[in-house]
Protein backbone atom coordinates (compact mmCIF):
# COMPACT_ATOMS: atom_id res chain seq x y z
CA UNK A 1 0.00 0.00 0.00
CA UNK A 2 1.33 3.11 -0.84
CA UNK A 3 0.68 6.25 1.47
CA UNK A 4 2.14 9.45 -0.83
CA UNK A 5 -1.09 8.86 -3.16
CA UNK A 6 -3.87 8.71 -0.43
CA UNK A 7 -3.40 11.79 1.79
CA UNK A 8 -6.59 13.49 1.03
CA UNK A 9 -8.92 12.13 3.52
CA UNK A 10 -11.85 12.64 5.37
CA UNK A 11 -11.07 12.50 8.58
CA UNK A 12 -12.69 9.98 11.08
CA UNK A 13 -14.43 11.16 14.28
CA UNK A 14 -12.34 8.76 17.09
CA UNK A 15 -14.48 8.21 20.45
CA UNK A 16 -13.09 7.45 23.77
CA UNK A 17 -16.04 5.25 24.19
CA UNK A 18 -15.30 1.15 24.84
CA UNK A 19 -11.68 2.07 25.96
CA UNK A 20 -10.01 -0.99 27.78
CA UNK A 21 -8.70 -4.11 26.73
CA UNK A 22 -10.58 -6.55 24.17
CA UNK A 23 -9.97 -10.24 24.53
CA UNK A 24 -12.14 -13.14 22.70
CA UNK A 25 -15.25 -14.86 23.72
CA UNK A 26 -14.64 -18.14 25.54
CA UNK A 27 -17.09 -19.86 23.84
CA UNK A 28 -15.90 -18.71 19.74
CA UNK A 29 -12.26 -20.32 20.72
CA UNK A 30 -13.32 -23.14 20.23
CA UNK A 31 -14.35 -22.89 17.23
CA UNK A 32 -10.69 -21.48 16.02
CA UNK A 33 -7.61 -22.91 13.92
CA UNK A 34 -4.93 -23.74 16.58
CA UNK A 35 -2.08 -20.52 17.04
CA UNK A 36 -0.26 -20.15 13.66
CA UNK A 37 2.88 -17.92 13.23
CA UNK A 38 2.10 -14.96 11.26
CA UNK A 39 5.70 -12.78 11.18
CA UNK A 40 6.69 -12.15 15.26
CA UNK A 41 3.18 -12.75 16.18
CA UNK A 42 0.43 -15.22 16.53
CA UNK A 43 -3.20 -15.51 15.72
CA UNK A 44 -6.24 -18.35 15.54
CA UNK A 45 -7.36 -18.19 12.74
CA UNK A 46 -11.60 -19.47 11.94
CA UNK A 47 -11.53 -23.05 11.72
CA UNK A 48 -12.07 -24.34 8.10
CA UNK A 49 -10.29 -21.39 6.29
CA UNK A 50 -7.06 -21.47 4.16
CA UNK A 51 -4.27 -19.41 4.02
CA UNK A 52 -2.61 -17.32 1.13
CA UNK A 53 0.48 -15.11 2.04
CA UNK A 54 0.96 -12.25 0.12
CA UNK A 55 4.04 -8.85 -0.02
CA UNK A 56 4.18 -5.99 -1.48
CA UNK A 57 7.31 -4.14 -2.94
CA UNK A 58 6.63 -1.78 -0.53
CA UNK A 59 7.39 -4.10 2.57
CA UNK A 60 3.56 -4.09 3.14
CA UNK A 61 2.98 -8.19 4.14
CA UNK A 62 -0.78 -9.81 4.58
CA UNK A 63 -2.10 -13.52 5.10
CA UNK A 64 -5.64 -13.97 4.04
CA UNK A 65 -7.65 -16.36 5.34
CA UNK A 66 -10.45 -17.35 3.11
CA UNK A 67 -13.70 -19.61 3.93
CA UNK A 68 -14.82 -22.49 1.34
CA UNK A 69 -16.90 -21.26 -1.37
CA UNK A 70 -20.79 -21.08 -0.95
CA UNK A 71 -23.19 -22.04 -3.89
CA UNK A 72 -23.82 -17.90 -4.33
CA UNK A 73 -19.73 -17.86 -4.80
CA UNK A 74 -19.53 -15.48 -1.80
CA UNK A 75 -16.87 -16.97 1.27
CA UNK A 76 -15.85 -15.03 4.74
CA UNK A 77 -12.23 -13.36 4.68
CA UNK A 78 -9.88 -12.60 7.27
CA UNK A 79 -7.22 -10.50 6.98
CA UNK A 80 -3.84 -9.87 8.81
CA UNK A 81 -2.01 -6.88 7.12
CA UNK A 82 1.38 -5.52 8.05
CA UNK A 83 1.34 -1.97 6.90
CA UNK A 84 4.85 -0.45 6.06
CA UNK A 85 4.48 4.05 6.38
CA UNK A 86 8.08 5.00 4.23
CA UNK A 87 11.28 5.09 6.11
CA UNK A 88 11.09 8.29 8.61
CA UNK A 89 7.78 9.10 8.49
CA UNK A 90 5.92 9.69 11.32
CA UNK A 91 2.60 8.13 10.93
CA UNK A 92 -0.02 8.08 13.90
CA UNK A 93 -2.09 5.29 14.83
CA UNK A 94 -5.37 7.42 14.02
CA UNK A 95 -3.47 8.98 10.45
CA UNK A 96 -3.33 5.37 9.36
CA UNK A 97 -6.50 4.05 10.59
CA UNK A 98 -8.08 6.51 8.63
CA UNK A 99 -6.12 5.86 5.26
CA UNK A 100 -7.05 2.07 5.38
CA UNK A 101 -10.58 2.61 5.67
CA UNK A 102 -10.37 5.24 3.17
CA UNK A 103 -8.88 2.67 0.82
CA UNK A 104 -11.47 0.47 1.99
CA UNK A 105 -14.66 2.34 1.63
CA UNK A 106 -13.21 3.38 -1.96
CA UNK A 107 -14.60 0.05 -3.14
CA UNK A 108 -18.48 0.47 -1.71
CA UNK A 109 -21.25 2.42 -2.48
CA UNK A 110 -23.82 2.96 0.51
CA UNK A 111 -21.08 2.99 2.92
CA UNK A 112 -21.73 4.05 6.71
CA UNK A 113 -19.64 3.07 9.64
CA UNK A 114 -19.81 2.62 13.08
CA UNK A 115 -17.66 5.59 15.36
CA UNK A 116 -13.85 4.42 16.00
CA UNK A 117 -13.22 2.84 19.07
CA UNK A 118 -10.04 3.00 20.88
CA UNK A 119 -8.78 0.01 23.01
CA UNK A 120 -6.23 -2.68 23.24
CA UNK A 121 -5.90 -6.12 22.22
CA UNK A 122 -3.08 -8.42 23.73
CA UNK A 123 -1.58 -5.04 25.46
CA UNK A 124 -0.61 -3.62 22.47
CA UNK A 125 -2.66 0.03 21.32
CA UNK A 126 -5.84 0.04 19.03
CA UNK A 127 -8.42 1.22 16.98
CA UNK A 128 -11.45 -0.15 15.54
CA UNK A 129 -14.46 -0.07 13.97
CA UNK A 130 -17.54 -1.75 12.23
CA UNK A 131 -18.93 -1.22 8.74
CA UNK A 132 -21.18 -2.00 5.99
CA UNK A 133 -22.01 -1.39 2.16
CA UNK A 134 -22.31 -2.22 -0.83
CA UNK A 135 -19.36 -3.75 -3.09
CA UNK A 136 -18.83 -1.56 -6.12
CA UNK A 137 -17.88 -4.38 -8.03
CA UNK A 138 -20.91 -7.38 -8.04
CA UNK A 139 -23.75 -5.31 -5.68
CA UNK A 140 -23.66 -7.79 -2.92
CA UNK A 141 -24.00 -5.67 0.70
CA UNK A 142 -21.31 -6.56 3.02
CA UNK A 143 -20.56 -6.22 6.65
CA UNK A 144 -16.89 -5.83 8.10
CA UNK A 145 -15.08 -4.61 10.94
CA UNK A 146 -11.27 -3.16 11.00
CA UNK A 147 -8.80 -3.22 14.32
CA UNK A 148 -5.77 -1.53 13.62
CA UNK A 149 -3.00 -2.22 15.80
CA UNK A 150 0.16 -0.33 17.05
CA UNK A 151 3.49 -2.16 18.16
CA UNK A 152 6.37 0.52 18.62
CA UNK A 153 5.39 2.47 15.45
CA UNK A 154 4.73 -0.93 13.36
CA UNK A 155 1.09 -1.25 12.25
CA UNK A 156 -0.95 -4.22 11.91
CA UNK A 157 -4.56 -4.23 10.31
CA UNK A 158 -6.88 -6.91 11.60
CA UNK A 159 -10.16 -7.37 8.94
CA UNK A 160 -12.97 -9.49 7.93
CA UNK A 161 -15.43 -8.94 5.84
CA UNK A 162 -18.63 -11.22 4.54
CA UNK A 163 -21.75 -11.17 2.71
CA UNK A 164 -24.61 -9.66 4.10
CA UNK A 165 -26.66 -12.92 4.43
CA UNK A 166 -23.81 -15.04 6.20
CA UNK A 167 -22.41 -11.74 8.52
CA UNK A 168 -24.03 -12.51 11.81
CA UNK A 169 -22.39 -16.14 12.15
CA UNK A 170 -19.43 -15.46 10.56
CA UNK A 171 -17.73 -11.86 11.75
CA UNK A 172 -18.40 -12.84 15.42
CA UNK A 173 -15.45 -16.25 14.90
CA UNK A 174 -13.60 -13.53 12.41
CA UNK A 175 -13.69 -11.05 15.68
CA UNK A 176 -12.69 -13.76 18.33
CA UNK A 177 -9.94 -14.61 15.65
CA UNK A 178 -8.70 -11.56 15.62
CA UNK A 179 -8.55 -11.15 19.58
CA UNK A 180 -6.50 -13.69 19.76
CA UNK A 181 -3.45 -11.68 17.52
CA UNK A 182 -0.83 -11.28 20.15
CA UNK A 183 3.53 -11.22 19.93
CA UNK A 184 4.81 -14.90 19.57
CA UNK A 185 6.48 -16.40 22.49
CA UNK A 186 9.99 -16.01 20.88
CA UNK A 187 9.52 -12.50 20.01
CA UNK A 188 8.26 -11.61 23.91
CA UNK A 189 11.69 -13.85 24.96
CA UNK A 190 13.64 -11.48 22.84
CA UNK A 191 12.18 -8.91 23.69
CA UNK A 192 13.04 -9.41 28.11
CA UNK A 193 16.14 -9.88 27.03
CA UNK A 194 16.33 -6.63 25.14
CA UNK A 195 15.60 -4.77 28.00
CA UNK A 196 17.63 -6.60 30.72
Amino acid sequence: MKFTNILTLTVLSLSAASAGAWSPDKASLRQLKPAESVGKYQIRPPAGSTVQRKSASDGSRASIWAGAARPDQTRPSFMVFFVSPPPGSKYTLSQVFNILQSVTRHNYSHWTQTPTQQGTVSDLRCLRCYWQGTKIEDGRPQHGFSYLLDDGGKFVQLTSRDADAYQKSTLPLAEAAALTFKKSDAALVSLRHEKE
